[in-house]
């Protein structure tokens, strides 16, 4: 869904009710949508900001763990304790790449703004 429509006129009434009789298309409808959608879609982008940030921090830190259990792999079998420990590696990082893009994607949406 595109940002644009996270924040409809509906809500728009629902937020300020007071505006009922003003009408969508006039100029100052136009105006205090368009105001109030640029307030929420901030809002909204500094809260999936933070949450992805929280994330990639609970991703790191579980990243670090396995790291340091490859490191102490030893003894019988260890090649296969390696490459399932690698594996999970690999598939946090692949997450850490998905949440670095969003955070991206989300610098540029903001801009626009």
């Amino acid at each position: 869904m595109a940002l644009k429509e996270k924040y409809n006129w509906n809500d728009f009434l629902k937020a300020h009710p007071d505006k009922k009789g003003l009408k969508r298309t006039s100029s100052e409808g136009k105006k205090a949508f368009e105001a109030a959608q640029k307030a929420f879609l901030r809002e909204y982008l500094k809260t999936r900001e933070a949450t992805a940030k929280a994330v990639m921090a609970r991703i790191s830190k579980k990243k670090d763990l396995v790291v340091k259990a490859i490191q102490k792999v030893d003894g019988r079998g260890w090649q296969r304790k390696a490459k399932a420990l690698n594996k999970k590696i690999g598939r946090k990082d692949a997450a850490l790449a998905g949440f670095q893009s969003l955070l991206n994607r989300n610098k540029e949406a903001s801009k626009q703004i």
